[in-house]
């Protein structure tokens, strides 16, 4: 079995576990735990394999299942970043140069380095690292990757953007 063929189970045993916990909790509270968990990830419905970009930004989910969907999302959904700060945010744990505060506040975000070509970066929010997208077939391959599977209802609580 492949590493990210057993992220994913683990992410799935992790949400069934995260379910039974929230079972017990008032309304309203399983709803917040379900917006902390997913913003900023991608999130694919178990049962379709639907793909959602969850923007934490708004807390709207994108649809991210095609190259243009993902082009989309990169244009009109990315935060402008300016390559000193885009330094500050490490692409390997091994990086000592990292602005922890400037990381954790865009965590989930994708970034459009805006000095440059207007290349395209995702702030990873379960390691904190920073992932080149690259064109939108690349992106959409990579956001999947570091994605997390969910029963479609706990989507629900997203609206979904425009």
């Amino acid at each position: 079995m492949g590493h990210k063929s057993f992220q994913k189970i683990v992410s799935i045993s992790l949400l069934s576990f995260l379910g039974f916990l929230t079972a017990g909790l008032p309304a309203g509270a399983e709803s917040l735990t379900t917006v902390g968990q997913f913003s900023g990830r991608l999130v694919i419905e178990m049962d379709s394999q639907a793909a959602w970009y969850v923007n934490p930004a708004d807390q709207s989910r994108y649809s991210a299942n095609s190259d243009q969907e993902v082009f989309h999302i990169m244009r009109f959904q990315s935060l402008g970043i300016t390559n000193q700060d885009l330094a500050m945010i490490p692409t390997d744990n091994n990086d000592q140069s990292a602005d922890l505060k400037l990381v954790n506040r865009l965590k989930g975000r994708i970034l459009l380095q805006v000095e440059e070509h207007g290349e395209a970066w995702y702030v990873n929010p379960e390691d904190g690292l920073r992932y080149y997208l690259g064109r939108p077939g690349q992106a959409r391959q990579i956001l999947w990757d570091l994605g997390v599977f969910a029963p479609a209802e706990e989507l629900s609580y997203f609206e979904i953007g425009q």
